[in-house]
């Protein structure tokens, strides 16, 4: 009991030693990702003069406050939509839509899939983001309905496939090259992001044919 009271000792302080300085950079850096370059005022729809409009309707009580609440959550969620879209990981997610669209996902997906590398916890929230849902999450109906609009359900087998396959966050990696060292670890990242894809694009290109 000593012997593995101590080895778990070990192994936890190691992991809050070395591998918390690498959470928190790949926080940093995925935050970085997500946020810059800033949009500014390059919307493309004047969302602050809906907003104002719409409390104006408020006030003057042609809507109910919580219609106002809606309809501003509404707005609110499609500028974090499209400042997601203009930052540096939406942008990463177009340059690699042509990869992906094998697959049948669009650059929505992939800039998920990109999230997932810090933590696939945070891809369901992500696509919720993309598509203008705040507080998006496995029990959201809203975003139930914008998935059933946009996809195929092969599309979204095929996507949790691809998620399940590929190497689970880049944390678990550091803690495999502590483990395994630095040559196994690159080689378990690109192994399971090759086999998610060959087995993701049979899966899609078969499945195809029964649609």
């Amino acid at each position: 009991i000593k012997g593995v009271l101590i080895h778990t000792w070990e192994r936890t302080w190691m992991y809050g030693k070395k591998a918390g300085t690498v959470i928190l950079a790949i926080s940093i850096l995925m935050w970085m990702l997500f946020t810059f370059p800033l949009i500014g005022d390059n919307y493309s729809i004047d969302y602050e003069g809906r907003i104002s409009k719409i409390e104006e309707s408020y006030q003057s009580g042609l809507i109910t406050q919580e219609e106002s609440s809606n309809q501003v959550a509404a707005i609110e969620g499609k500028m974090a939509g499209e400042r997601l879209s203009y930052s540096a990981a939406g942008r990463i997610g177009h340059f690699l839509e042509p990869v992906f669209k094998l697959l049948g996902f669009d650059w929505k997906m992939a800039v998920a899939t990109i999230s997932g590398i810090a933590a696939k916890e945070v891809i369901v929230s992500t696509i919720g983001t993309l598509y203008s849902i705040e507080e998006a999450d496995g029990e959201s109906e809203t975003l139930k309905t914008a998935l059933n609009k946009n996809y195929h359900p092969l599309v979204g087998y095929n996507f949790m496939l691809f998620t399940l396959l590929y190497f689970p966050c880049l944390t678990a990696m550091i803690i495999f090259r502590k483990e395994m060292g630095a040559k196994e670890m690159f080689f378990q990242i690109g192994y399971t992001l090759l086999l998610a894809w060959v087995v993701s694009f049979l899966v899609f290109q078969i499945g195809r044919l029964f649609i």
